[in-house]
């Protein structure tokens, strides 16, 4: 990948790539990880910059959910 691609990647743009290449799920699982995905990240971490995004970001994000959204 072109380095300066990879600068101005978002993780809802890995996420959507990542996506459209799962032929092996079943539709329902597919569905759900869609659904799971576009409910908790993508108006939110989801629009970060992956050169941007380190450990203690995922892990902070993670709590976020699990405590705030009660998930």
């Amino acid at each position: 990948m072109d380095p300066r691609l990879a600068a101005k990647l978002t993780l809802n743009d890995l996420y959507d790539r990542y996506i459209s290449q799962k032929f092996d799920l079943k539709p329902t699982t597919k569905a759900n990880y869609k659904y799971m995905y576009n409910h908790f990240m993508r108006d939110t971490f989801g629009k970060r910059k992956l050169s941007e995004i380190r450990y203690s970001d995922v892990k902070a994000f993670y709590y976020t959910i699990l405590n705030e959204k009660q998930m």
